[in-house]
């Protein structure tokens, strides 16, 4: 059989010797070879890029831990299995970019690992969907926009959105949001 090689990503709150014995469990059950530890940023492209998908099992959370990973796999052109958690329901669409399990549920990621590992076609079109999300939210001109909003709001002592938008104050009782 040939190797597969997966990456993931995991909150703090799990030990990173608890993490990879449970990543170990979920892989072997799934007949899939592990490859932890550091890599460069060439290594993991290289990952990403040999990866049919990216496994992004996550703890309990309402904060965007992991969403590094997934953007970089989205990026790649590689659907994202994940834990369902409140910081990554914005990131991932179900069944078009990206498969959701429970948190928690070893079961569950066994049965959505293997969905996309037997289907190539299906998981190929989710990385598809997936890269031409990334293209068109998250842009690096979008981004340096959205910061320099934020930058800007917090200086005049406005606010920005929780969507990243941010109002600009005009002369008139209208404002314009951006």
């Amino acid at each position: 059989m040939r190797p597969v090689h997966t990456m993931s990503a995991h909150d703090e709150s799990m030990s990173t010797r608890d993490y990879i014995r449970l990543c170990d469990l979920i892989y072997q059950e799934a007949g899939i070879h592990l490859g932890s530890g550091k890599k460069t940023m060439l290594e993991l492209r290289d990952l990403y890029a040999r990866s049919r998908f990216v496994v992004v099992p996550l703890r309990r959370s309402d904060t965007d831990n992991g969403v590094n990973v997934i953007l970089e796999a989205m990026a790649m052109g590689k659907p994202v299995i994940c834990s369902r958690t409140q910081g990554q329901v914005d990131v991932i669409e179900e069944g078009v970019t990206g498969l959701f399990v429970p948190v928690g549920d070893p079961a569950a990621l066994r049965v959505a690992m293997l969905e996309l590992w037997n289907n190539p076609e299906r998981a190929a079109q989710m990385g598809r969907a997936a890269r031409a999300y990334v293209e068109k939210h998250h842009t690096l001109e979008r981004f340096c926009r959205d910061v320099k909003g934020a930058v800007d709001a917090s200086l005049d002592g406005r606010a920005a959105a929780p969507d990243g938008s941010f109002s600009i104050p005009s002369q008139g009782a209208e404002s314009l949001t951006v």
